[in-house]
């Protein structure tokens, strides 16, 4: 609101905005304040009477007890991750029989062997909401592995295919901070929780030209999007 009001008012009176509690920095309690902005930038924060005693024609704003936090902003990008995100197969809020029917036909379209990518299912979404099996991919995907990431990040799931290129069994162990999800006979069922990831990961190739191919994406993307967050701001899933 006062970044919108001071952006408009650049050239305007100075305005003085009054009646809000103010976040002005952490470490700092919030207190009542007063904010002066002229040419559309805040140029004081504290008492009423001081502020009207810079600005003595300001335009009043009654911020009637609303509440004040300087703006949040983000410099920085992930951009290989945005690539490789622009590079796999977008699976967020897809039910099973569309995440299984898009690995199919990227398996149809991949040469043999080359590993197939996706990220962000979540099977809260699915009837029942259990964890998905190496089984189900293995149908579609019998000679090409692959591994799908959940929504937070926090879960592969993979084929028969995966497991056998990462050289996983019923004997391999746990890691610290990790579970391998398994069968009744004790094999792995096709869900990595955690620190169990690096077991499939490690065994992932990148492709030829991979991260530039996703630098490049990211990189593009980005400049592309406006990111920006005004300088004041004046507002009233997760694993099982």
């Amino acid at each position: 609101m006062i970044a919108l009001a001071s952006g408009l008012l650049a050239a305007a009176p100075p305005t003085l905005f009054t009646g809000a509690t103010v976040y002005v920095a952490a470490g700092e309690s919030p207190r009542v304040a007063a904010i002066l902005v002229v040419d559309g930038k805040v140029s004081f924060v504290g008492g009423e009477a001081e502020a009207r005693k810079r600005a003595p024609g300001a335009r009043p704003v009654d911020l009637a007890g609303a509440f004040v936090y300087p703006g949040l902003t983000d410099a920085h990008a992930h951009l290989l991750g945005l690539g490789e995100a622009l590079e796999a197969l977008d699976l967020r809020g897809k039910q099973k029989a569309a995440i299984l029917s898009l690995v199919a036909a990227a398996a149809a379209k991949a040469p043999a062997g080359e590993w197939i990518r996706g990220r962000a299912w979540d099977q809260n979404l699915w009837s029942g909401a259990a964890f998905p099996t190496a089984a189900e991919l293995s149908v579609v995907s019998p000679k090409n592995p692959v591994v799908l990431s959940r929504v937070d990040g926090h879960a592969l799931w993979v084929n028969d295919a995966a497991l056998a290129r990462a050289g996983i069994t019923a004997a391999t162990p746990d890691p610290d901070g990790g579970k391998i999800l398994r069968g009744t006979d004790g094999k792995p069922a096709g869900v990595f929780i955690d620190n169990a990831q690096a077991l499939v990961r490690k065994a992932i190739p990148p492709p030829a030209g991979w991260c530039c191919r996703c630098s490049r994406c990211g990189t593009s993307l980005f400049s592309h999007t406006w990111w920006r967050r005004s300088s004041w701001a004046a507002p009233s899933r997760s694993m099982p």
